[in-house]
């Protein structure tokens, strides 16, 4: 067979193996769709329109989560406008949207598995163990864990993407934003970036180890500057809203 037609041949058993996986994970939280609002999904979405009103909307962009706490997740929450005009305040449709970001996050993670590891049944396996774990069910039925989903989700992508070509970098840097702005734990992503383009760069022709260890330092540069500036942007962007960075301090959500 030719080259192409491996190469088309992989994409097609890869693009299988996604679905696959997808399935598994919406299957496996498919039981927990129903049922009332939990915790402070109530406080987040029923006791306030702040977050699915279209209206209000600019102004949501404005306020930290919770308004008295240290928190700006605005990719987040506007995410639960659309939901909102779709369906209301069922939140049966609320962890459906859900269960779609957690399904999506496992296929990206199985295909960063299979670039980390060179197999896909490994790959698969340990993408399908991960979304159909019973800790990922409260980030599924807690609606309020969106910001996690979200995080998960944009982070997956960032190191599925990362890579020291130009297009690489700027999907790097758009995904690291992204996840920045749906949750604080994603500045993480500065240091996890480099790893992973150096842990899956290819050997140096040189017989030295030490002489492909930096030439894996040397990839990883660019995608490490690309998540460097990424953070940087989505604190700018933090500071043209609010006007402060984030502190420590009192927070009713998580």
């Amino acid at each position: 067979m030719c080259r192409v037609g491996v190469r088309c041949l992989s994409g097609v058993h890869r693009a299988l193996l996604c679905m696959a996986v997808a399935a598994l994970s919406f299957a496996a939280q498919a039981p927990g769709l129903r049922g009332v609002f939990l915790w402070d999904d109530a406080l987040l979405l029923a006791q306030t329109d702040l977050y699915t009103s279209a209206a209000r909307w600019g102004e949501s962009l404005r306020v930290p989560l919770g308004v008295e706490t240290a928190y700006w997740r605005p990719l987040a929450t506007t995410s639960f406008l659309p939901g909102a005009l779709l369906h209301g305040g069922d939140p049966a449709g609320w962890r459906a949207e859900a269960a779609l970001i957690h399904a999506g996050t496992a296929a990206a993670l199985l295909l960063l598995l299979v670039r980390l590891t060179g197999s896909r049944a490994a790959a698969f396996l340990g993408a399908a163990l991960w979304a159909c774990h019973p800790a990922q069910i409260e980030t599924v039925t807690w609606i309020s864990a969106r910001f996690d989903l979200l995080c998960g989700f944009f982070s997956a992508l960032a190191l599925l993407a990362a890579g020291p070509s130009v297009v690489r970098l700027g999907l790097t840097a758009l995904a690291v934003c992204a996840a920045a702005l749906c949750k604080e734990a994603a500045f993480v992503l500065v240091a996890v970036v480099p790893l992973v383009v150096a842990a899956t760069s290819p050997m140096g022709a040189s017989p030295s180890t030490g002489a492909s260890l930096r030439e894996r330092a040397a990839r990883a540069v660019r995608p490490a500057a690309a998540a460097v500036a990424a953070i940087v942007a989505a604190l700018a962007l933090r500071l043209i809203a609010l006007g402060t960075l984030p502190s420590a301090g009192p927070h009713p959500f998580d």
